[in-house]
């Protein structure tokens, strides 16, 4: 009974704080004045100024999965394939970005390479003149932001691999290198896939970093907002919402 209980319990939450207002924000952006209309989903596609913010989410979570789940495949190889003195200290340093609230990265990057960051004038230096808003600061941010979950993922799945396969193809003479792309990475290719794309979803749900660093690279997640709040446009902005 406690478990049936549970269940039920797990279920109307469910349904009440998922379920339903995904259903009610999908309704929304289907019917304007009362009448189903389809004109919102087709103005996505038709219209620069809607299809560009859902082009640019897309850059962006390519490039930040990509990149973030790189990161995190090779810390947590470090981790569990090697010597590296300290593994418990940097196991916990690798999830302090998850814990923090989401802004927080953006606004220390800021902070550090903005117009009057800490060291914008070594790297003005050594690069240029550059700018920490647009693509390139939020792939930055997102990637240091979110390439923990992709660790914790990949960690896990390096760890559940027997260690006595490599073990025993280094016996019959294998090297390190053969070793890792015959066996480790094929092996991590299903995690692989998986934190990519937990990552690609975080990238293209997050709206504190955007927010505060985007500029004048426009994505989704802010699009509604400003679709919302500064036009009233609920259709509209729920139709952004949905992508």
């Amino acid at each position: 009974p406690l478990l049936f209980i549970s269940i039920l319990a797990i279920f109307y939450f469910l349904l009440t704080f998922v379920a339903f207002p995904i259903f009610q924000v999908f309704k929304t952006s289907l019917f304007i004045n009362k009448q189903l209309d389809f004109s919102n989903y087709l103005a996505i596609f038709s219209k620069r100024y809607y299809f560009q913010p859902f082009l640019n989410s897309i850059i962006l979570g390519v490039g930040t999965a990509t990149i973030g789940t790189t990161i995190g495949f090779i810390f947590a190889y470090a981790l569990t394939r090697t010597t590296l003195p300290f593994k418990n200290f940097f196991r916990l340093t690798a999830t302090f970005p998850i814990i923090s609230p989401p802004f927080v990265v953006a606004l220390a990057a800021i902070l550090l390479f903005g117009r009057a960051g800490s060291l914008t004038p070594i790297l003005t230096t050594i690069i240029g003149k550059y700018s920490i808003y647009g693509l390139e600061g939020l792939i930055l941010v997102e990637t240091i932001a979110y390439s923990p979950t992709a660790f914790l993922v990949l960690y896990g799945i390096l760890q559940a691999i027997d260690p006595a396969l490599e073990e025993a193809s280094m016996d019959l003479g294998a090297s390190r290198a053969k070793v890792f792309s015959t066996i480790t990475l094929p092996l991590s290719t299903p995690g692989i896939a998986s934190a990519w794309l937990l990552v690609f979803i975080q990238s293209m749900a997050d709206f504190g970093n955007p927010m505060v660093i985007s500029g004048n690279f426009r994505v989704l997640s802010v699009q509604a907002f400003l679709q919302i709040t500064g036009m009233y446009d609920l259709p509209r902005g729920s139709t952004l919402a949905i992508f």
